[in-house]
């Protein structure tokens, strides 16, 4: 017997987006029904969060590589999101769902939890340690500018290290979960751009534990999106 999806097992809408990182940001956050969205970015960009004020951004490195610099809805510290360099989904329910909760923290809980049970589909358990993050948020030494160095309510680390990002954007009428799942962990380009010069060995030594892929985990990319969605 096959075991059902995320998407299935949580009543999901399935829908494809494409665009710019800016405009997949920029959606209205509103839903009828709960659904989970797979966007595809059409060009490689650096996400701010909302919170993130202040922050220095090398403008040549992002100019000569043609990364856009942008700002979510959303808290946490930056993310880098390129074509084919990871999964970028989104799941919005909306706030007749059982499933919604007025506590913004607690919100992340039922979500965390259906993402535990995806990955762990998807890694061989008697090797890696899958566990998701309860409680509040987890600050590491460079999470104020990287989102992947601290670790946030209802994200899945594996061994150690953060495998799937969530930003939460809410309205009176919905919530959006924001999730990224990097193919290969590789912090470089966040700090090539958003940490500052005299800073980048340090940062790219400390950071390449911080995070880790699927790809780095040996699984398919089309296997977990097949998962994801089926």
């Amino acid at each position: 017997m096959i075991e059902p999806g995320f998407a299935s097992s949580h009543a999901l809408e399935v829908r494809y987006l494409a665009g710019s990182a800016g405009e997949l940001h920029e959606r209205t956050v509103e839903a009828s029904s709960a659904r989970l969205e797979i966007l595809t970015v059409t060009a490689p960009a650096v996400v701010l969060g909302s919170a993130q004020r202040g922050v220095e951004i090398n403008v040549e490195v992002a100019e000569r590589l043609g990364v856009d610099v942008m700002r979510r809805r959303g808290g946490g510290g930056a993310v880098w999101v390129a074509p084919h360099s990871g999964l970028w989904f989104d799941v919005t329910i909306p706030a007749s769902d059982p499933r919604w909760s007025s506590d913004v923290g607690e919100a992340f809980a039922w979500l965390g939890q259906g993402l535990l049970a995806w990955v762990e589909h998807l890694v061989d358990a008697d090797l890696h340690r899958v566990e998701r993050r309860t409680g509040r948020l987890v600050h590491g030494p460079w999470s104020d500018l990287v989102c992947f160095a601290g670790r946030g309510p209802g994200e899945v680390t594996v061994d150690g290290r953060k495998l799937v990002g969530i930003s939460q954007r809410r309205t009176r009428d919905a919530a959006r979960f924001m999730c990224w799942v990097p193919a290969v962990w590789d912090p470089r380009p966040l700090v090539d751009i958003v940490v500052g010069p005299g800073d980048v060995m340090t940062a790219a030594v400390e950071l390449a534990e911080a995070g880790i892929g699927l790809v780095d985990l040996g699984v398919d990319m089309a296997s977990a999106l097949d998962t994801l969605v089926g």
